[in-house]
């Protein structure tokens, strides 16, 4: 139950530093599909409560343990941008 480490090598990202091209066209439409991935998530566990999927950093995870990631990564990056 520790922080997400400052500064973690995402394994995907270049090892130069750019970031991969955007993926929506504007925050607005990033937020909103984030919010209709957000519904289908719970419906897909509500569905499969013991369905368990293989992290590419932290192997496999249940739903419990998936929450606990997301929970902690949107608090890293909640205090990388001062909003919390």
């Amino acid at each position: 139950h520790r922080k997400m480490p400052k500064d973690f090598p995402a394994p995907f990202l270049p090892e130069d530093g750019t970031l991969p091209v955007l993926k929506y066209k504007n925050l607005e439409q990033a937020k909103e599909k984030f919010l209709e991935n957000l519904q289908k998530y719970q419906i897909y566990y509500r569905e499969n409560p013991e369905a368990e999927h293989m992290h590419f950093v932290f192997g496999k995870l249940n739903k419990e343990m998936m929450e606990l990631m997301h929970r902690k990564h949107f608090t890293h990056h909640f205090e990388q941008f001062n909003l919390i």
